[in-house]
């Protein structure tokens, strides 16, 4: 299940073995392509400062996951343009983010304890 495979890594990529890890690698690198072209047409005036914000906030929920931040530091800042890998450096440097743990708490729980993923209504 990738949905499994998704909470365990971010929260614990190093734990993943083989086939698991690269898949693993594979939905963070789309998650990041996606977050580097909304980057790019907010940095180029072409996203709202809302949508930004939106998008900014999925940005900082993936960082929270440390197994997220662990395949960044392990190649995923590789497959990033300069000033997009700057953007997501700056933004893990300033403690912005936490890591987060795997919990089976109801959503309500989650959202208490910051371990939500973000709800677009």
């Amino acid at each position: 299940e990738l949905s499994t495979l998704w909470r365990q890594g971010r929260y614990d990529a190093e734990s993943l073995q083989g086939e698991d890890y690269w898949r693993f690698t594979m939905i963070c690198q789309q998650a990041f392509w996606s977050f580097s072209a909304q980057y790019k047409l907010y940095s180029a005036g072409m996203l709202g400062e809302e949508d930004w914000r939106e998008s900014e906030s999925l940005i900082h929920w993936a960082l929270r996951g440390k197994g997220i931040r662990y395949w960044w530091e392990q190649g995923g800042r590789a497959g990033a343009n300069v000033h997009f890998a700057a953007y997501i450096d700056r933004e893990i440097s300033k403690n912005s983010v936490r890591a987060v743990r795997v919990t089976s708490a109801s959503p309500s729980q989650q959202k208490a304890d910051g371990n939500a993923q973000p709800h677009h209504s």
